[in-house]
């Protein structure tokens, strides 16, 4: 969990390693929620961003999601990508970013930092960021 993010029990938040991994139910559990709540995208490396509004189609590509809606809880996978989880508290919404090389040349954070002032009136300045667990630069060289 994120010390910055613990600091508002609203949000309910974790990163998970290859122990918990991918598990949905696995994951629900442990955060005690329905595991029915759980939305995810298919993640191709973009900068596109999934507005929730309600419980989406898992299959759409995108590689952030950003919601306000209390009942459903937004996911990412990565692997060697960067996991940002962003909070807006004045507005009460969240996103959920999957940062790898490809997305952050083309804008992935912040494409979801303007839909997100775009829908929910979010001001940048105001936003809380927490970065998950990564692969490191000196583990791997990106080249283009």
């Amino acid at each position: 969990k994120s010390k910055i993010l613990s600091k508002f029990p609203e949000i309910i938040h974790g990163f998970t390693t290859r122990e918990l991994g991918a598990d949905d139910t696995r994951i629900a559990d442990e955060l005690k929620i329905p595991v029915s709540s759980i939305v995810t995208v298919k993640q191709v490396h973009s900068n596109q961003v999934l507005f929730l509004s309600d419980r989406s189609d898992r299959s759409i590509e995108a590689d952030a999601i950003i919601t306000n809606q209390k009942e459903i809880f937004i996911a990412i996978r990565t692997a060697d990508c960067v996991p940002i989880l962003v909070y807006d508290p004045e507005h009460r919404a969240v996103g959920a970013i999957h940062a790898g090389w490809r997305g952050l040349v083309s804008g992935v954070i912040e494409n979801a930092v303007c839909e997100m002032a775009v829908h929910f009136g979010t001001k940048p300045p105001k936003l809380l960021a927490a970065l998950g667990p990564a692969l490191c630069p000196g583990c791997f060289a990106v080249r283009r």
